[in-house]
């Protein structure tokens, strides 16, 4: 990896992450979760008729639970580690301004996002062989999981400063009810899913403008989560200017 391409915040948060369990435990988790539904597509294949709609469901269902819920509670850990590990200081003193640091964090979860995602495309190639898949079309949806794991990442480490432990657990419970049901609405208004509203409708294109706005929309949210975190955190002056 080159170390003058990354920013070293992002390369901190690759580091710890990759050697993180909850990395590990999301990648072990999406693994299984693929054998059980390459399992069941076995299953349906084989059947008389064929049917492998149920099994579409369980392998979109499983991938919306863990993009849209397991790892952006991650991103609530983001800034609060730095506070109450009392490292938040040491970071400004080293010429980081508060922008740099907070979207260093949601960089670093994005690229571990990333990774554990491109561990789905052989499942792609399997699936496209069981049955008639169209790939095209679930290479859209993983683009559509990332971007608005994206924005629900951002919206952790945004949110992560806050310090009162009930108040986190009522924003994670939030996002964990939410997120399921705000991912089935995007997937029902971009008609991307399909698969998670009506089984029996084929997914299908969003039109160039309904995807420009969903483009723009998820870009402010992005920045505008990460600017709030940043702005709770920043010194009212640099350190290195005391």
């Amino acid at each position: 990896m080159n170390r003058d391409f990354f920013h070293p915040i992002v390369i901190k948060e690759l580091r710890q992450g990759l050697k993180s369990r909850f990395f590990l435990f999301s990648l072990c988790m999406l693994q299984l979760a693929m054998v059980i539904s390459m399992f069941t597509y076995l299953v349906s294949a084989s059947g008389t008729h064929g049917n492998t709609k149920a099994a579409d469901l369980l392998f979109w269902g499983m991938l919306n639970l863990l993009f849209f819920q397991v790892l952006p509670i991650r991103g609530f850990q983001a800034l609060y580690d730095e506070i109450k590990g009392n490292t938040l200081e040491l970071l400004l003193v080293t010429r980081m301004t508060a922008r740099n640091i907070t979207f260093g964090k949601w960089l670093g979860l994005i690229m571990q996002t990333g990774l554990i995602l491109s561990a789905i495309l052989p499942y792609l190639v399997l699936r496209y062989f069981l049955g008639s898949i169209n790939i095209t079309h679930d290479l859209y949806k993983l683009a559509g999981i990332l971007l608005f794991s994206m924005v629900l990442a951002a919206i952790g480490v945004g949110l992560s400063f806050l310090k009162s432990t009930w108040v986190r657990t009522c924003f994670i419970l939030i996002g964990v009810f939410g997120n399921w049901l705000i991912g089935i609405w995007i997937y029902s208004a971009l008609r991307i899913g399909g698969l998670i509203i009506a089984p029996s409708s084929s997914p299908s294109f969003p039109s160039a403008t309904a995807l420009g706005w969903t483009c723009f929309l998820s870009a402010f949210t992005i920045w505008f989560f990460l600017e709030f975190g940043s702005s709770k955190i920043a010194p009212k002056e640099p350190y290195y200017a005391r």
